[in-house]
C-alpha cells in the first residue's frame, strides 16, 4: 500500500472519473499508474534504426552542409545555421557563437541513435552537448530523404 497525497485539483478530475465510469479511486489510480508506466516504457524502449548509409554520419554532414543551412531544434524550437568548411563541421548558434563539431562525437551520437531512435536530446548527454544540433541535421537528412 502506498499513501499518496494528491492537488485538489487532481482530486476533483479523480472525483469526475468515478462519478462517470462508476469505478472505485483505487482502481483508477491503479489503473492511471499502469498506463503511464507502460507509456514511459514504449517512450524508452530501444527501437533500432536502419538507415542506409555507406559513409560516416560526419562525412554526410559535411557534404550537404557545405553550403549554410538554416535549421531549427525540435525540443526549443531554437533557430541554428549548420555549415561546413575545408572538412569541418560548424554550428552557429542563436547567440551567434560559432562551435566546432568533432567527428568522433558526430559519429558516436549517430551510433546512439541507430540503436535506440530516440529523437530526445538528453538520450545524448554522455556523448555530446550538441545532440539537439544534430537531432535537427538527421532529420533534415531523412526529410530529405539523403539517408
Amino acid at each position: 500500500m502506498i499513501a499518496v497525497s494528491l492537488p485538489d485539483e487532481l482530486l476533483q478530475k479523480l472525483d469526475n472519473a468515478v462519478a462517470k465510469t462508476g469505478k472505485k479511486r483505487s482502481y483508477l489510480i491503479r489503473e492511471s499508474i499502469q498506463m503511464y508506466l507502460n507509456q514511459i516504457e514504449n517512450t524508452h524502449e530501444k527501437k533500432e534504426i536502419i538507415l542506409n548509409t555507406s559513409k560516416p554520419f560526419y562525412e554526410i554532414l559535411i557534404e550537404e552542409f557545405q553550403v549554410e543551412k538554416e535549421l531549427m531544434t525540435e525540443a526549443r524550437k531554437t533557430e541554428f545555421t549548420m555549415f561546413s568548411d575545408n572538412g569541418k563541421l560548424y554550428v552557429v548558434n542563436s547567440k551567434g557563437n560559432t562551435r566546432k563539431l568533432e567527428a568522433v562525437y558526430v559519429n558516436n551520437f549517430f551510433e546512439e541513435y541507430k540503436k535506440t531512435g530516440s529523437m530526445s536530446p538528453s538520450s545524448y548527454q554522455d556523448i555530446t552537448f550538441n545532440s539537439s544540433y544534430l537531432l535537427a541535421a538527421l532529420k533534415y537528412l531523412i526529410e530529405k530523404e539523403l539517408i
